[in-house]
């Protein structure tokens, strides 16, 4: 395992297109200097124990296309700069400790298709705009202090498998677009504050879906005998 602190240094090394420094030992913050590495397409920097920022400098690396600091202690808000990023396709922040909005303008990022932003004290509302993400195949949000309800926008996501909107403090009802979004395999909205009747059809227009979770909500009426049709 490696140990110590990443040095500005790097910054030298301007030939980088791929950092993987994931399952080590390192501490102390991610350097500015970072964002010379205008190369760079992969960023992998997860399961350390890293502190601090996420380095507004990586707006820079106008190619990155994978950012992955899952697992750290980073704190702070997502910097808005990284919408200068407009490659980026996958992001996993899991595990930290950020805080604020989630952002609206990750709309911009066409190509992003995993977005995972689970374990984290991220607070407010979905952005109704999460749902021009028309790329976006895996939604990770779980286990943070989201609230308000869920936009109906979500169910524009034709080619959303995976959706994790749990342990937070949404309520409202479900919208009816996300119980007609066929593409899912995964759906997690348990432990929240949403509230409703499952609609008796679900088995059929969500046909792909293998993991259902509802629990710790205030969901009432029949378990729809059309989910014996679910795969």
């Amino acid at each position: 395992h490696l140990d110590g602190v990443i040095s500005p240094a790097i910054a030298n090394l301007t030939f980088l297109r791929k950092i993987d420094l994931s399952d080590n030992q390192i501490h102390g913050s991610i350097p500015q200097e970072i964002g010379r590495l205008s190369q760079l397409q992969h960023l992998n920097l997860s399961v350390n124990s890293l502190e601090g920022g996420i380095p507004a400098t990586l707006s820079s690396c106008s190619k990155l296309q994978n950012i992955s600091m899952h697992s750290n202690m980073l704190q702070g808000e997502i910097p808005p700069s990284l919408v200068n990023c407009s490659d980026l396709r996958g992001i996993n922040l899991r595990q930290n400790r950020l805080t604020g909005f989630i952002p609206p303008w990750l709309s911009d990022l066409s190509s992003l298709f995993y977005l995972n932003l689970d374990f984290n004290n991220f607070s407010g509302g979905i952005p109704p705009s999460t749902g021009n993400i028309s790329s976006l195949t895996h939604l990770f949000l779980s286990y943070n202090q989201l609230s308000g309800g869920i936009p109906p926008s979500l169910g524009k996501l034709s080619k959303l498998t995976w959706l994790a909107l749990s342990n937070n403090t949404l309520s409202g009802s479900v919208p009816s677009s996300l119980w007609n979004l066929s593409s899912l395999v995964q759906l997690d909205l348990s432990r929240n504050h949403l509230s409703g009747l499952i609609p008796p059809n679900v088995g059929q227009t969500l046909p792909l879906l293998k993991l259902f979770f509802l629990y710790g909500n205030q969901f009432y009426g029949p378990i729809p005998v059309s989910l014996s049709n679910a795969s």
